[in-house]
C-alpha cells in the first residue's frame, strides 16, 4: 500500500510531464525537470510491474487530486482497489521471479557442464570448478584467517558486477565467512596464487537477488589471494558459512 499511495503522488505530476512534452513548459525551469523526471519515473514504474492503465481515467485522476475534488469512485472503494493492484501486482513479480530463478539455475547448469570439459578447467566434489592462472608458493589460509584479495566478479554472461582492481583496494575478507564457493576455493590456494573460479548458484547467493547479481546465478571470479593476516576492522564481504575440503601443495584436491 505504501508503494501504490507513493506512486499515486508521483502521478500527480504527470500532467506537467504532458505540458513539457508539448513544448508548453520551459525545461530549463527546474520545476519543469523535477516534475518530468517524477512523471517519467513513475510510467517506468507501472511498466516494470506490468501495470497497463487507461491513460484517460489515469489523467482524469490527476487532474482530480490537483483540482481538490474527491475521487469518483469514494476513498473506501479507491483504498479496496488499490490493494487489489497491489496484491495482483505482487503475485504477478514472484511469478517472475521464479521464472527468472528456475532459467538462471538451468542456465548455469550447462554452463558447469560445458566448462568443466575444458583444459585446465577441475572440478570438486561440490561442483566448485577452478583453473589455476598462477600457482602461488605462500601458506594456505584457514577458515579463520582474514586475507587480502583482488578480484574481479562477472555472471556466466561475461558482465561484471565487482571489480577490486577497479576500486585500486584489496578486499579483506574472513575466509570462513565467505560464500560457500570462496571459502572453498581460498582454502585451496597458496598466497600469490591467482585463480578463476566457477562457482554454482548454491555456493554463491542461491535464489536471493545480490545487487547486481540476479537469484540463481552461477558466477566467475578471478581471484588473488595477495597475503594472509588478521584484520577485524574491515567489513567482510559474500556473507555466509561453508566446509571446505582440503588440496594437496600443488592445488589438486587430496
Amino acid at each position: 500500500m505504501r508503494r501504490l499511495f507513493a506512486i499515486a503522488l508521483v502521478a500527480a505530476t504527470l500532467q506537467v510531464q504532458l505540458c513539457w512534452a508539448g513544448g508548453g513548459t520551459d525545461p530549463s525551469d527546474s520545476r519543469a525537470q523535477d516534475s518530468y523526471s517524477l512523471g517519467y519515473g513513475f510510467a517506468e514504474n507501472l511498466m516494470k510491474d506490468a501495470v497497463e492503465p487507461d491513460r484517460d481515467l489515469l489523467l482524469q485522476g490527476i487532474r482530480d487530486a490537483l483540482d481538490g475534488r474527491e475521487p469518483t469512485p469514494g476513498r473506501k472503494e479507491m483504498r479496496e482497489a488499490l490493494q487489489g493492484l497491489q496484491s495482483r501486482i505482487t503475485i504477478k513479480n514472484d511469478q517472475r521471479f521464479r521464472e527468472l530463478a528456475a532459467r538462471n539455475l538451468e542456465a548455469g547448469r550447462k554452463f558447469l557442464e560445458s566448462n568443466g570439459k575444458k583444459q585446465g578447467v577441475r572440478t570438486l566434489p561440490s561442483r566448485l570448478q577452478y583453473e589455476v592462472l598462477r600457482a602461488g608458493t605462500g601458506e594456505t589460509p584457514k577458515a579463520a584467517d582474514w586475507v587480502a584479495v583482488h578480484y574481479r566478479g562477472t555472471l556466466i554472461s561475461g558482465e561484471e558486477f565487482d571489480n577490486s582492481y577497479v576500486r585500486g583496494q584489496p578486499a579483506t575478507i574472513r575466509v570462513g565467512t565467505a560464500i560457500p564457493g570462496w571459502a572453498e576455493a581460498l582454502q585451496f590456494m597458496r598466497t600469490g596464487s591467482r585463480w578463476r573460479i566457477f562457482v554454482p548458484a548454491d555456493l554463491a547467493y542461491g535464489e536471493h537477488r545480490f545487487g547486481r547479481i540476479p537469484p540463481n546465478s552461477a558466477l566467475v571470479f578471478e581471484i588473488e589471494l595477495l597475503r594472509i593476516g588478521p584484520d577485524p576492522e574491515s567489513p567482510a564481504r559474500f556473507q555466509t558459512e561453508s566446509k571446505p575440503t582440503a588440496p594437496d601443495a600443488s592445488g589438486q584436491v587430496r
